[in-house]
């Protein structure tokens, strides 16, 4: 097949790396892969068999343009977000897959650009039945008002990649403390407010003095938090392994996702998580840590709770659940998809 994967930008975020690995995959396997996009700036590694080409319109609104003018010799077209899945589908009937990382409804915070995406998925889904692969069945019940034309493939993490590994070194530089990972990427949806909100009122607590923030992507000004700060940028796999494995907790307050790939990353890597209801695909008492979205009380307390337990104790738990997830399996059923779509659509 000749399949094309059009979107914005290749960054470091769980989206741009599963977006590559699969691209990668589809490459490795013989078919022909282009990406289409305005920027490439990521960590993650993109094969040579890839073939990376510049959308000609620089910005936002020239990815969209040019997406909604464009008719590609693909057999196959991928967009991840559903606007650029709907104007691509105009010009390129048949062909477009929507793939759903998440509901894209829930980056925003205000009704309005909430209620138009709502009438774009409207659009795209029921009245021009695009296919679609959901990366969760909770994405895909999300989805299912509009569609019933959907596969799942869910997130998978390398457990060649991802395990326990801790770092002697950063394990010496903690010295007694314990250590809280956050993602610092500031948007509404990840929840990152929160973050700050929750980790600031810790020091109220007389029990947790001693404690530091380990933060990986955006750098986190040091006057931000009442803690030591250790900022590492936007990591390769295996530094954020030996980061996982050696530090006492995930801290990840999101309040939407569709699978996270850095909970099922941490959790292959024995770190215990504390985090909120939407990630709903695991429940495994005494490792991951579930509250509602935006009660910051019961975040705290479950922090709290970890912060004050054996962390080692914890690790020692049964992880093995998380074999499930194995990224080899879901790779295979992402090519199973998409020949499925290209035979529907000839």
């Amino acid at each position: 097949m000749k399949v094309v994967f059009y979107r914005h930008s290749l960054l470091n975020r769980g989206g741009d790396k599963i977006i590559i690995t699969y691209a990668n995959y589809l490459a490795q396997r013989g078919h022909k892969v282009k990406i289409y996009t305005n920027t490439v700036r990521t960590v993650f590694k993109i094969s040579s068999k890839v073939k990376i080409l510049k959308i000609p319109l620089s910005s936002k609104l020239g990815t969209i343009l040019w997406g909604l003018n464009h008719s590609f010799k693909a057999d196959i077209i991928i967009a991840d977000i559903i606007v650029l899945a709907l104007i691509l589908s105009f010009r390129n009937k048949n062909k477009v897959v929507y793939f759903a990382q998440d509901y894209d409804v829930f980056y925003y915070s205000d009704k309005l650009r909430q209620t138009l995406l709502r009438l774009i998925y409207w659009i795209a889904l029921k009245i021009l039945r695009l296919p679609c692969i959901a990366v969760s069945h909770s994405l895909k019940r999300e989805l299912m008002p509009y569609t019933d034309f959907i596969e799942i493939v869910t997130n998978g993490v390398d457990l060649n990649v991802f395990y326990y590994d801790p770092d002697p070194n950063l394990l010496h530089k903690k010295e007694d403390r314990k250590a809280i990972l956050i993602f610092a990427r500031k948007e509404y949806r990840k929840g990152f407010d929160i973050t700050l909100r929750v980790i600031s009122s810790l020091i109220r607590e007389v029990k947790l003095k001693k404690l530091e923030i380990w933060a990986i992507g955006d750098p986190i000004p040091r006057e931000l938090l009442p803690y030591k700060i250790r900022n590492f940028g936007y990591v390769k796999e295996e530094k954020l392994r030996k980061l996982l494995s050696s530090v006492d907790v995930l801290f990840y307050p999101s309040r939407h996702e569709g699978l996270p790939l850095l909970v099922l990353e941490a959790l292959a890597c024995k770190c215990p998580v504390v985090t909120t209801n939407v990630v709903n695909f695991i429940s495994k008492a005494g490792i991951i840590f579930i509250s509602n979205v935006n009660d910051e009380k019961d975040l705290k307390s479950n922090l709290i709770k970890i912060i004050n337990s054996n962390t080692q104790h914890i690790r020692k738990c049964d992880f093995s659940f998380i074999k499930k997830f194995d990224l080899d399996s879901q790779k295979a059923k992402f090519e199973i998809c998409l020949n499925k779509f290209y035979l529907l659509g000839k």
